[in-house]
């Protein structure tokens, strides 16, 4: 059991070499979600310096386990690390504006969903590009204490105070939702059906439909925005909590 400073050096790497793979597995956990601001090596790194600095601060008399004050640390290594490289507030809410107006512009002229690539054109990005900014859209939260993702149903769920006329207002929006998202292209109705509602997750809708991972995340960063936009536009009362 390790004590705070009750460690030598060769014992310090022994741990370190025994908790690599936690520290891989939890930046393996952040690469679907945030690969456009930093690689899984990336990631790997900022984790093992957590994992160091947990090995140096851990102290066994104060009840954690090693492994969960590990985690935490590395945890935290990697998401400071994700906030230095990516946290301009300002400049993503514009971005974020302009995809919407885009997706307005495109379905308003040809009367039908707009495709990711129309998009990128209009707003004169490569599909690439598109696809990286869609990400940072739809992971904007990642800074809130619990560090998870928009919860693309959150204004639907029901609490043990809500009223009668809130759950007539939920069960509106519900419909709302439900009619938008039948309006989507088939493959994007298809992702965002299994994600939410099914709760399978990229990996296991990747295998379903015989893509990759990296293109379930795109086709639902992109199928969320468009949602979002197209509901906000027609709705003003509209909010995403």
């Amino acid at each position: 059991m390790i004590k705070k400073n009750a460690y030598k050096n060769t014992e310090l790497q022994i741990v370190i070499e025994d908790h690599k793979m936690l520290v891989r597995k939890i930046a393996a956990s952040y690469i679907a979600k945030f690969s456009y601001i930093l690689t899984l090596e990336d990631l790997v790194q900022s984790g093992m310096i957590g994992l160091i600095e947990a090995v140096r601060s851990y102290d066994s008399d104060k009840g954690a386990s090693f492994a969960t004050y590990a985690s935490i640390r590395i945890k935290g290594s990697i998401i400071d690390e994700l906030r230095r490289c990516d946290w301009s507030p300002r400049s993503l809410s514009q971005q974020t504006r302009q995809v919407k107006e885009a997706i307005n512009i495109i379905e308003h002229r040809k009367g039908s969903p707009a495709l990711a690539t129309e998009v990128a054109k209009e707003l004169n990005l490569s599909l690439e590009e598109y696809f990286k900014l869609i990400e940072r859209i739809n992971t904007k939260k990642i800074y809130q204490e619990d560090y998870s993702s928009i919860d693309l149903f959150q204004s639907t769920k029901e609490t043990s105070t809500s009223s009668q006329i809130e759950a007539v207002q939920r069960n509106e929006l519900s419909k709302i939702m439900a009619e938008h998202i039948c309006k989507l292209a088939d493959r994007e109705r298809k992702v965002l059906l299994m994600y939410y509602k099914e709760g399978l997750s990229f990996k296991e809708i990747s295998s379903i439909l015989d893509l990759s991972e990296s293109r379930i995340s795109q086709i639902h960063s992109h199928s969320v925005v468009k949602l979002k936009s197209n509901i906000t536009n027609k709705y003003d009362n509209f909010s995403w909590n």
